[in-house]
């Protein structure tokens, strides 16, 4: 065993508290983040700044790998704890040397037990550092099957979209209060979308994950959210479509849905349209969404307004089908 180090020490292969060695923490975190650099060498710090503040305020979830000398972490994973469902995995970063197939293999598998994030159900796209001829085959043996996930942006040179009210509804920004009722409709909105609802799955009540993924929304977890940009259609004094904005790293529409009873009328042009107008209004050029590539139906319509992929940002969100209850339909997308 080697003296004092960065963290107590520990035996080799261990996992630990990540924020009970803040130093190692950053080290690794930075090294992901710097991963992500542009050719100039500029990256964007938003996730290691946000990692400091999680970590003096005792939010982070977090765990190191122990390296052999048993004081020095060789590797971190960032996600959240499992869930009724199981856990997930946000981050993934391993030291320089033990980025080969071997040792990522015994760190996933050590992820995946009880004691840390297991059972996994989801593991983050291709950290920059390891090798695509090694995740893929790792992931795989874990029983994870990738489902890809892209930006598409509103290029700032297009018209504004222009889109025939429909006068049996109502338009109007959403307010905190619709809280229950937007929730109430992710639930129906999504109903008939599996892959999407098992990416963000961790309750096994919907009405439950929804409740908690539109508060995280109109909170800060992903990023202030932009009420004035965020619009409702309501239909008979019921919320019938949904448009919901957030600063991240840009203005990102962050959920667009229809009731299925309400599909084919031009609803989620409407909200859209209003969504990118108020941005507009605001003077804001960067907007964006992301659709995840099973979801057809949703590209088609994204492409049709006048979005355009942004091929940089492709990536996959590794699931683990089984534990998610996905069937190889599901996957084909519709």
């Amino acid at each position: 065993m080697s003296g004092p180090g960065p963290i107590p020490p520990q035996r080799a292969g261990d996992l630990v508290d990540a924020a009970s060695a803040p130093a190692e923490t950053r080290r690794l975190l930075t090294d992901w983040a710097a991963s992500f650099a542009a050719p100039d060498g500029t990256w964007n710090p938003a996730m290691l700044e946000w990692a400091t503040k999680a970590l003096a305020d005792g939010r982070f979830i977090g765990r190191l790998w122990v390296g052999p000398g048993g004081d020095e972490a060789v590797g971190l994973a960032i996600g959240l704890p499992p869930g009724e469902v199981g856990g997930r995995v946000e981050v993934v970063s391993l030291d320089e040397g033990f980025r080969h197939p071997a040792a990522l293999a015994t760190f996933l598998r050590r992820l995946d037990a009880p004691d840390a994030f297991g059972p996994l159900v989801e593991l983050p796209d291709r950290p920059r550092t390891v090798d695509a001829a090694s995740y893929e085959p790792v992931t795989r043996s874990l029983g994870l099957v990738p489902v890809e996930r892209i930006d598409m942006r509103y290029p700032p040179e297009r018209p504004r979209l222009v889109i025939a009210p429909d006068p049996t509804t109502r338009l109007r920004n959403a307010r905190a209060e619709d809280l229950e009722g937007i929730a109430a409709l992710t639930v129906r909105a999504y109903g008939d979308n599996p892959v999407d609802t098992a990416l963000f799955r961790r309750s096994r009540d919907p009405m439950t994950d929804a409740r908690v993924g539109t508060a995280a929304i109109f909170g800060t977890a992903v990023g202030a959210w932009l009420s004035s940009a965020s619009f409702v259609i309501e239909h008979a004094g019921s919320l019938v479509g949904a448009t919901l904005v957030n600063e991240h790293g840009g203005a990102l529409i962050t959920q667009v849905m229809v009731d299925p009873s309400a599909r084919g009328r031009g609803h989620a042009s409407r909200l859209i349209a209003a969504s990118i107008a108020a941005l507009r209004h605001e003077g804001r050029d960067d907007i964006r969404l992301v659709v995840t590539r099973t979801n057809r139906r949703a590209e088609r319509l994204y492409l049709h307004l006048g979005f355009v992929p942004d091929p940089s940002t492709s990536g996959a969100n590794w699931i683990h089908a089984g534990r998610l209850g996905l069937t190889p339909k599901d996957l084909e997308g519709n």
